[in-house]
C-alpha cells in the first residue's frame, strides 16, 4: 500500500471518517483478514483494510489526537502487540486462527466428503498437520532467503512444492527453487529437519496460516488417498471464505486477543469494536450462567500460557 499512495494521505481519510463513524475505527493489516473482521466489528464500528500499513497509519493518527481507532496485525508485526489498540491472534494470524477452530474440520468434511477425509486420516494422519508442516518449511527458506539475499523467495504456486503421492514437501523441487535464487544448501538442510508434530497450536506459529491453507486447498485437487477424489475441487480464496463462514465467533473467546479487544473496549466505552454473540439471561441483563464455568476456565488457561 505504501508503494501505491502516500501515508500521510491515507491518515487524512483515517482522521474525516473518525468524524462519521460512531464506534471503533478498526484498521486491519491485511485485505484478507478485514473481511473476518467486518464479521466480528460492531455494527457502528468500521474495518479498514491498510495492507501492510496498519500500524503506520495507526501511529499517524494518534500522533493527530485522533481517538477510538484500533489496528489490527499478522504474525510478522509481534512487537507492536505489546500496545493496547493493537491485536494479533495467539496463532500468528486469523487464517491460523480458522484453521485452529472447531469448524475447520467440518468445512472440510463439507467440501471434500467424509470418505476422502478419513481415507487421509489412514493415509497420512491429520491432513492439517501436514499442510502446516510443509508451510512451515516455506517459512523457514523465505526467512533464509531474507537473510542471504535481502529477498522473500517467491514461491508461486505452491502446489508444485508438494510431493502429492505422500502429501510431503518435495526437496528435488525445493532444491531446484532454492538454486534458481542463489540460495545456499545450508538453507535447504536447516528446512529438512523441520517435522510434522502434533502440537497445532504452537507449529502453526512457525507458519503464515495463508500458505497452509494453500496447500490444503490444493489437496482438494490434488491428493487422492486410498484412490479417493474429493467432492469438490476449489482454490484458496473459496477455502478461506468457507472457512470464514464455518467460524463460530465464540470460538474467538477461546484466544487471548479476543479479551485484549474487550479490555480495550472497557477503556474506551464511547467506541464500541466487537458485536456481541453471547446469550444474556431473561432480562437482557447479565450473561448467561453457562458462560460462567467456561469463561473461569479460559481465564486460567490464559493465565497460565501468559506465564514465562
Amino acid at each position: 500500500m505504501r508503494e501505491y499512495i502516500d501515508i500521510a494521505f491515507v491518515a487524512n481519510l483515517v482522521s474525516m471518517l473518525r468524524a462519521d463513524i460512531d464506534g471503533a475505527v478498526w484498521l486491519a493489516d491485511d485485505e484478507e483478514e478485514a473481511r473476518f473482521y467486518e464479521r466480528c466489528a460492531h455494527d457502528s464500528a468500521q474495518v479498514v483494510a491498510a495492507p501492510s500499513a496498519a500500524v503506520h497509519l495507526l501511529d499517524l493518527v494518534n500522533g493527530r489526537g485522533i481517538q477510538g481507532v484500533v489496528a489490527s496485525v499478522r504474525g510478522a508485526e509481534t512487537a507492536a502487540c505489546s500496545r493496547d489498540n493493537v491485536f494479533r491472534p495467539s496463532v500468528g494470524d486469523v487464517t491460523s486462527l480458522l484453521l485452529t477452530s472447531r469448524g475447520f474440520e467440518q468445512a472440510v468434511t463439507d467440501i471434500c466428503g467424509a470418505p476422502w477425509l478419513k481415507a487421509c486420516g489412514k493415509e497420512i494422519g491429520s491432513v492439517l498437520q501436514r499442510a502446516v508442516w510443509i508451510a512451515r518449511v516455506v517459512r523457514k527458506l523465505r526467512e533464509a532467503d531474507t537473510v542471504e539475499n535481502g529477498n522473500s523467495l517467491d514461491f508461486g504456486d505452491l502446489s508444485r512444492v508438494v510431493r502429492w503421492e505422500t502429501f510431503e514437501p518435495d526437496w528435488e523441487v525445493l532444491h531446484s527453487i532454492l538454486s534458481d535464487a542463489g540460495l545456499s544448501d545450508f538453507a535447504l538442510e536447516q528446512s529438512r529437519a523441520i517435522r510434522c508434530q502434533d502440537d497445532l497450536r504452537t507449529t502453526i506459529l512457525d507458519c503464515d496460516g495463508m500458505d497452509a491453507a494453500c496447500v490444503l486447498a490444493a489437496a482438494t485437487r490434488l491428493f487422492r488417498p486410498r484412490g479417493i477424489i474429493p467432492i469438490r475441487q476449489i482454490q484458496t480464496p473459496e477455502f478461506v471464505a468457507m472457512l470464514r463462514v464455518s467460524f463460530h465467533l465464540e470460538d474467538l473467546e477461546a484466544d487471548e486477543v479476543f479479551w485484549r479487544m474487550r479490555r480495550w473496549e472497557r477503556r474506551n466505552p464511547r467506541y464500541p469494536l466487537l458485536r456481541e454473540w453471547r446469550t444474556l439471561d431473561a432480562l437482557g441483563v447479565v450473561w448467561d450462567q453457562r458462560y460462567w464455568e467456561r469463561d473461569r476456565e479460559l481465564s486460567v488457561s490464559l493465565h497460565d500460557a501468559a506465564r514465562p
